[in-house]
């Protein structure tokens, strides 16, 4: 196996020297291509400027117009006998969710401080988020020592704010803090003969002292959330990161809300022969040995796993949005490939970084640290950070814009447990209305709820049936009459097979309907009017189907050439235009447990 490379973060406030401390490491470790150096010594001679180490790592063209640092920039480099992964994070505020995503790759991180300016705003912020995102190993640099005349007064002074600001925060300090001009190269490779009092390690001998990446451990708890599915020749590829553990072929996995399992058949890598087993940490490619419904989002974990899906959390959350959070404040929440609706229900604890100081929770203001509870529209996996970071670990989004990041700390008790599969009887959840009122939507969101209660069910509805058993039917009057007879038929066999089926139809008539109910026999057939008014149904449609009827392109269409006969007793009516989509299937699963239809 190949040497796992030390992923190194450099941090530090705007200006406080982290492109010249790199571009300096990066010279004197000869890591650079072959004539980068004398060909910018010969650009910025021409500009009439001087040289500087920073301007090696200015790659984009915006960055040198601005002379600051707004994008990730990665070197690879032997140092101290060991493969680095340098990574060079923005430290302008601007652009301080470009650094959250360097960092949150990191293994260790070095944090400069400029002690002609001290401790700045950035810096306490940057301390704070190494330790939301698990960086283990950090140190210090006290930078630009030869501006204050390589004093060691201002060296303690600065060292005990900083000491007293981790301690205030109840954080892990660095392993050192460490004297150090990147300028003059004074404090990384070797002592400088300006800073005697000083006894520590350099940059290149605390670099050494970090450690190593952990090897995956083949005995960790499996997480495989699904990235994609892709049809590959005759192969259905189930695509995504095996975030812990190890898989082998043959394994059986369990895919996590569905509760559906398949074993692996073969496991795929990136341009290499398909290998026997694969660690954590690594890209694959599953193809299983059968065909299980998955999609984005689902998290694989192996078929013994016995833990359970989450709906609260208890969190530590660092907001990075101008616009206060507060019990109430929704916003999508991130953990690893999986997506949710999540709502703030209580703040425990909110620090101000700035005035270092804990106060009444409220609200939560930008760059503030907040411990707090979450509730989740629909139970996602998700492990404590301590015990798997990248299920442990979020992103909160809002107009597809990051406003926070965090760790999970605690799970409350609202688990959904899965015993085994439930033998319930079988039933038959016929969705009726126009089109556009919301039956398809309604449909996925009760297929979620079932499954997560570990029920057999099976989604029915008329595109499904029409690009197969009803692919010979056309949308006269009478081939729609057999397009449902066929519908019912086909839902009460797999209802009698102990499923629960969806079925969602037009089904405009009440005798179609009668004949759907009559084919259920004894099973349990729950007509189900999803009510919308024909306004709000042609906001919705997204085929244009209305419009083409509207304007003649298309005749007997249902609400409006074409009549719709509303159920005169239907088991529940349901107004999709006052409630969500939620709401709606909640109240499905309550009809079904009042009347006992759901063991």
């Amino acid at each position: 196996m190949s040497e796992i490379p030390l992923h190194l973060v450099i941090l530090g406030h705007v200006d406080h020297g982290k492109s010249t401390l790199l571009g300096r490491l990066l010279y004197e470790l000869n890591a650079l291509p072959e004539g980068r150096i004398e060909a910018l010594r010969a650009m910025v001679e021409k500009q009439g400027k001087a040289f500087e180490f920073a301007y090696l790592l200015d790659a984009l063209e915006e960055e040198q117009r601005q002379g600051i640092t707004i994008d990730i920039s990665q070197f690879r480099a032997k140092c101290a006998g060991r493969e680095i992964l340098f990574i060079d994070a923005p430290g302008h505020q601007e652009f301080l969710k470009n650094m959250i995503s360097g960092a949150s790759r990191a293994d260790a991180a070095l944090l400069l401080l400029d002690v002609n300016e001290g401790m700045r705003e950035q810096s306490r912020l940057h301390a704070v988020l190494i330790q939301l995102l698990g960086i283990k190993n950090s140190v210090v640099l006290l930078n630009k020592m030869d501006l204050v005349n390589y004093r060691e007064e201002i060296y303690l002074k600065l060292k005990a704010e900083y000491s007293t600001f981790f301690e205030q925060m109840g954080m892990k300090g660095p392993e050192a803090y460490i004297p150090i001009s990147a300028k003059n190269g004074e404090g990384i490779f070797q002592a400088s003969s300006h800073m005697t009092w000083y006894r520590g390690p350099n940059v290149v001998e605390s670099i050494s002292h970090f450690s190593t990446p952990p090897l995956p451990n083949a005995q960790a708890p499996v997480r495989f959330p699904i990235q994609d599915i892709y049809k590959f020749d005759d192969r259905r590829l189930v695509v995504g990161k095996l975030e812990a553990g190890e898989l082998r072929t043959g394994d059986e996995l369990c895919f996590w809300p569905a509760h559906s399992r398949a074993k692996i058949k073969s496991i795929e890598v990136w341009n290499s022969p398909s290998p026997q087993k694969v660690a954590g940490g690594q890209s694959i490619s599953l193809v299983l040995d059968k065909a299980v419904y998955l999609e984005r989002g689902y998290v694989g974990t192996r078929a013994t796993e016995e833990q359970s899906l989450w709906e609260s959390l208890n969190v530590t959350l660092f907001w990075l949005s101008r616009d206060a959070a507060a019990p109430g404040s929704l916003f999508k929440i991130k953990i690893a490939t999986q997506e949710t609706i999540a709502s703030i229900t209580s703040i425990q604890r909110v620090w101000d970084t700035d005035q270092l100081a804990e106060r009444v929770p409220g609200q939560i203001r930008k760059h503030e640290i907040a411990d707090a509870t979450f509730a989740l529209e629909k139970p996602l996996w998700v492990d404590l950070f301590a015990d798997c970071e990248a299920m442990g670990r979020f992103v909160l989004t809002k107009n597809d814009l990051i406003c926070g990041v965090g760790v999970v700390k605690n799970r409350q008790a609202h688990a959904i447990t899965f015993a085994a599969h439930d033998p319930a009887k079988g039933m038959i959840i016929w969705l009726t209305g126009l089109s556009g009122a919301g039956k398809s939507t309604l449909s996925a969101a009760l297929y979620d709820l079932l499954r997560t209660q570990g029920k057999s069910v099976f989604q029915l509805d008329g595109d499904t049936l029409r690009t197969g058993l009803c692919s010979d039917l056309g949308f006269s009057p009478k081939d729609r009459k057999e397009n449902i007879r066929r519908a019912g038929e086909v839902a009460a066999l797999l209802a009698q097979s102990g499923m629960i089926v969806i079925a969602s139809f037009i089904s405009p008539f009440r005798a179609d309907r009668r004949r759907a109910r009559e084919a259920a026999k004894d099973l349990a057939f729950i007509e189900t009017y999803v009510d919308c008014p024909i306004e709000i149904c042609e906001e919705r449609d997204a085929k244009g189907l209305y419009q083409k009827t509207r304007s003649g392109k298309l005749a007997d269409f249902t609400g409006v050439s074409s009549p719709y006969e509303i159920p005169i007793h239907p088991q529940l009516h349901l107004r999709a235009d006052l409630y969500s989509v939620r709401e709606l299937a909640h109240e499905v699963l309550n009809y079904l447990s009042n009347e006992k239809h759901l063991s």
